[in-house]
């Protein structure tokens, strides 16, 4: 599965998780930044910025950001987004914060 095949609330979830996930160590890396950016192209600009727009709120609240997780129902979708988010945190080196945060939402989708 490519990132756009993912259903909308499917690409909302990955870009929330996304932006959670490359502040955890409190800054952006270049690397995190240029998935950011692929992440936008692949999904489209009108999805990316909807699901900006979407999280804007609330990608910084931990808690809150693992809950979109019930948004993703589809087991390929799932997996799409987890290699995602671990290509993601594997750019720079992976921080501790980041591996919990994974690990949490790898026990959601267990």
């Amino acid at each position: 599965m490519q990132i756009g095949e993912l259903t909308k609330s499917e690409k909302v979830v990955l870009v929330g998780m996304a932006r959670h996930l490359v502040m955890l160590d409190g800054e952006m890396s270049d690397s995190e930044l240029f998935e950011i950016i692929r992440i936008g192209i692949e999904i489209g600009r009108e999805d990316f910025e909807s699901a900006l727009e979407a999280t804007e709120e609330i990608h910084e609240d931990e808690a809150r950001t693992l809950a979109l997780s019930a948004d993703v129902s589809r087991a390929d979708a799932r997996t799409r987004i987890l290699s995602e988010l671990h290509r993601i945190a594997s750019g720079d080196g992976v921080h501790s914060t980041e591996v919990a945060f994974l690990s949490a939402l790898e026990l959601r989708w267990g």
